[in-house]
């Protein structure tokens, strides 16, 4: 990828120089420096692009087009965003990367911060999947923004809601919404299916699922996002994801498959949840032993995605269970001691995914599939107890995907 401080600011106004020129001539940049790296579609830096009136306006266009992307930082996103139109836009997008990859960049412009736009209140972040837009929406129903745009797997806003961690399955980008920077993060010897972000209370460290070689099992890693310091939490030859970390920073919660490996049939892959004392970080290879069983559900039950309450007593997670001869995946909830297990969505038909509480616990958002009317995905949102279950996108035949809370301080 690109280098990540040729911001998307740099594209616009880079776009603009284009637009401004005359249409009756040929538009050509000759590259000043040496590039980083091998330009796609020139031989040596010392060649000239050349781009026509007609090619300038295709660029000019999809830039107007996707305005909603002013905090993308690269033109390489824009390109990406492209794989659906025509192989001579994509040709036009790519002669604009090439152009880029030879733009000085010792100094980084500013990315600005997409909450500006926000009034204060309480956010509901999710991804509308069959638009590529990710949509801030306010709880009270009173706005609905698009944010950023929706190319990326994961979104993980950091605890204190100035970071934003984007995750692409192999790559990892770190979105400063206070330095207004995005880079990529460089984490030790990790190179494969990266998923399942959580971060600590301390803003600082991110914990997740990985693996070090693409034939291993995944396991929990914890990566101090300052240095790239890195190292495994549960060195099991079992199936480890889906970690989450307490409020309180006492308690590391995740889901493992090490309960079902010995039993008869094929179990490999269901899962429990087990809670891990976070004191055990003093020595960190201890801390796979300090790990206790916390659901007990068996059979083809699968217990995964949790998430914390924010007085750090509770624990939501998605949790799959046959009913009614269906395989139906309902929010449970269980006691940090394990006890008070509920399902709190059973009386819900469809499924139901990734869970989680808002800042002020008094409502849960979560994804829903709709197993026999219009097969659509939309965000959900009920009480902290399972009551008032209530359809928040409410979009008949899109798909939106619930991602996060996000709280706009006065």
């Amino acid at each position: 990828m690109m280098n990540s401080s040729k911001s998307w600011i740099l594209t616009i106004v880079t776009l603009i120089v284009l637009a401004a020129c005359k249409p009756t001539e040929q538009i050509s940049f000759s590259p000043t420096i040496e590039p980083t790296e091998q330009p796609i579609s020139t031989a040596t830096p010392s060649q000239t692009f050349t781009l026509s009136p007609a090619e300038v306006a295709q660029v000019t266009t999809f830039a107007r087009r996707t305005e909603f992307a002013f905090m993308q930082v690269t033109v390489q996103t824009a390109f990406d965003l492209t794989s659906t139109v025509r192989a001579e836009q994509r040709q036009v997008m790519q002669a604009t990367l090439d152009i880029l990859a030879l733009t000085p960049t010792t100094t980084q412009t500013p990315i600005p911060d997409p909450r500006s736009n926000l009034s204060p209140g309480l956010y509901i972040v999710y991804l509308a999947d069959d638009e590529d837009i990710i949509y801030a929406a306010s709880l009270d129903g009173e706005q609905k923004v698009p944010f950023i745009p929706g190319d990326n797997t994961s979104y993980t806003l950091s605890p204190n809601g100035d970071k934003l961690l984007l995750g692409d399955g192999n790559n990892v980008y770190l979105y400063d919404f206070f330095s207004r920077s995005i880079e990529e993060l460089e984490i030790d010897s990790l190179n494969y299916d990266y998923a399942a972000f959580s971060w600590l209370p301390d803003n600082k460290q991110i914990i997740y699922t990985a693996k070090a070689d693409p034939e291993d099992f995944s396991s929990i890693f914890i990566t101090n996002t300052i240095d790239g310091t890195t190292f495994r939490l549960t060195p099991w030859e079992t199936v480890e994801t889906t970690p989450a970390w307490s409020p309180d920073n006492k308690w590391i919660v995740f889901a493992s498959d090490q309960a079902r490996i010995d039993l008869p049939g094929n179990y490999l892959g269901l899962t429990e949840l087990y809670l891990s004392d976070a004191n055990c970080l003093a020595e960190p290879n201890s801390c796979a032993g300090h790990a206790r069983q916390l659901t007990y559900t068996g059979g083809e039950d699968d217990n995964h995605s949790p998430a914390w309450s924010p007085d750090s007593q509770n624990i939501i997670f998605t949790c799959g269970h046959l009913i009614n001869d269906r395989y139906q995946h309902d929010i449970c909830k269980v006691n940090v001691s394990g006890a008070n297990f509920d399902r709190l969505t059973q009386s819900l038909e469809g499924d139901k995914y990734a869970p989680e509480w808002s800042p002020d616990g008094k409502t849960i958002a979560f994804t829903h599939f709709d197993f026999d009317g219009d097969h659509d995905y939309d965000v959900y949102i009920m009480s902290s107890g399972g009551e008032d279950i209530i359809n928040f996108t409410n979009t008949p035949d899109q798909d939106e995907f619930f991602l996060f809370w996000m709280l706009i301080e006065e």
